[in-house]
């Protein structure tokens, strides 16, 4: 009876540590040159997540700068910004996230999901040439804990953001 009922409770543990993730490439996904590692970054922060009419306060600004601490890995001169770039001669790569989901529903018990949907677009200046991916990432059905929809910006974003940068030099 007792290995039957840590049996269960290492089957409930399992289901709640399970996240579901994908990433989807848009059809115009273009090939980039590969990059030297001091090509400049700009990240532009997004408009804060919503579900719904409920605005998540500063989860823009989250995603912001968990695309800055990725790209600055790789890459040495690594900034946000506020607005677009206009072209500029030297090369520089420009990331729009987009929030279109951000879902904080998920509480101890309720069967309830965390879900994000975050569109990534990279410009290439001045070539112009531009790449877009999204990534979808739901929490487990079931949790034990209340984690908030950051924890969903995990090892498969960052996946995502490699896929969505060009290769290194």
């Amino acid at each position: 009876m007792h290995s039957l009922a840590s049996a269960a409770l290492l089957a409930l543990s399992l289901l709640a540590s399970c996240a579901s993730h994908e990433i989807r490439h848009s059809a115009d996904f273009d090939d980039l040159p590969a990059a030297p590692a001091n090509t400049a970054v700009r990240v532009l922060q997004p408009e804060d997540g919503s579900y719904k009419d409920k605005v998540t306060p500063g989860s823009g600004l989250l995603v912001a700068r968990r695309i800055e601490q990725f790209a600055s890995q790789r890459y040495s001169d690594v900034a946000g910004i506020t607005a677009p770039l206009s072209n500029t001669t030297e090369r520089t790569l420009e990331i729009t996230p987009v929030i279109h989901k951000w879902e904080d529903r998920a509480t101890n018990w309720s069967g309830k999901c965390d879900q994000i949907d975050i569109e990534l677009r990279l410009r290439d200046l001045p070539s112009g040439k531009s790449r877009k991916l999204t990534f979808e990432a739901t929490c487990a059905w079931f949790t034990f804990v209340n984690n908030p929809p950051e924890d969903l910006l995990d090892g498969a974003f960052q996946d995502a953001l490699t896929e969505l940068l060009p290769e290194l030099r």
